[in-house]
């Protein structure tokens, strides 16, 4: 169940970003684009607000150690620098190769050779990460 939470968590994340990253490939003006990424960070943080209680601990922590990275503060429940259009993609991979991880930690225990190397093709910095 609280793996279930986490996927559902992450897979939120990803749709809001990626439809940032849509939204902001149509955009001209630099300051739509400010309102927008500051929009995308409010976002972020009021989903953060509502499925990090469904985590127990060791999900949480899992979850903050990504979004850490992007200067996310579980504490503050907010990012503490602003983005920009460049970090998103990266982000968006990130995030989607974390949700991956999950998968690839399971298939490894599994023996499916496939599911772990199409993982490690599509995230090779991942490859020495834990999953939980």
């Amino acid at each position: 169940m609280d793996e279930n939470n986490l996927k559902q968590c992450l897979q939120l994340l990803i749709t809001v970003v990626s439809n940032t990253i849509n939204i902001l490939e149509q955009q001209t003006s630099q300051s739509n684009e400010k309102r927008i990424l500051n929009n995308l960070q409010i976002t972020i943080a009021n989903l953060l607000d509502c499925n990090l209680s469904l985590l127990s601990s060791q999900y949480r922590n899992y979850l903050s150690n990504i979004l850490n990275q992007y200067n996310y503060s579980i504490e503050e429940q907010m990012f503490t620098i602003e983005f920009t259009k460049e970090i998103l993609c990266p982000f968006v991979h990130n995030l989607q190769g974390r949700l991956s991880l999950l998968d690839a930690c399971q298939a490894a225990w599994n023996g499916d050779l496939s599911l772990v190397e199409d993982f490690i093709r599509k995230y090779p910095t991942l490859r020495n990460k834990c999953g939980l």
